[in-house]
């Protein structure tokens, strides 16, 4: 029972703290089967929800990742997301946590493969649909492209409040660099990552 309702407590005291930002995605659009996991740390700008409106904040991140892809066409993720910065704008709280599952899926044109990877996520303290198309340029995929919405309250209606445009370019299988940013938000400053990540795959 204890670990239950401290587990409980870390959950709800996660969603308080889930952040307006640029999630990294050290992965790649195309699939391939087995786990695969990663790691990074960035440079990030971002939004952590308070009672008096949103703290802009700038500081660092580390995020983990992993999917289990089961067959070259859908894999299924999770990530989790922990930061710590110095405010910009509002009051003071600048630690955030941030988390998602979803699932991806892609269809690979040899040189180029388009994916969608749609995720649950907690945008500012609110659960929301993030889908993201994706584009891989190369057979072995050097270069991922994508674009990002968040929607609020998705369930009652399409309501966007971000969009990212985001690349991560693979210089190894295992290592990759992030670079990403908000190109459309509601009121405030946009969030904006740069990252590095390594990538480990189990097949």
């Amino acid at each position: 029972m204890r670990i239950k309702g401290c587990l409980l407590t870390f959950v709800l005291a996660t969603l308080v703290w889930l952040t307006g930002c640029v999630s990294p995605f050290y992965s790649t659009a195309k699939i391939e089967r087995g786990l695969i996991v990663n790691a990074g740390l960035s440079l990030a700008a971002y939004h952590v929800p308070i009672t008096a409106g949103p703290s802009y904040s700038i500081g660092v991140r580390g995020d983990a990742a992993a999917g289990y892809g089961f067959s070259s066409y859908l894999r299924l993720n999770a990530r989790a997301s922990l930061g710590l910065g110095t405010q910009f704008s509002g009051m003071h709280y600048p630690f955030f946590a941030d988390g998602a599952v979803g699932a991806q899926t892609a269809w690979s044109l040899g040189a180029i493969t388009p994916a969608l990877h749609v995720e649950l996520s907690g945008y500012l303290g609110e659960i929301t649909l993030s889908p993201a198309l994706l584009l891989g340029i190369g057979r072995k995929e050097y270069l991922t492209f994508g674009a990002r919405m968040h929607a609020h309250d998705f369930w009652h209606g399409w309501d966007p409040v971000a969009v990212d445009a985001f690349a991560c370019a693979h210089l190894s299988p295992r290592w990759s660099i992030f670079a990403g940013a908000e190109i459309f938000y509601l009121t405030y400053a946009p969030a904006v990552t740069l990252g590095a990540g390594y990538n480990v795959a189990f097949k």
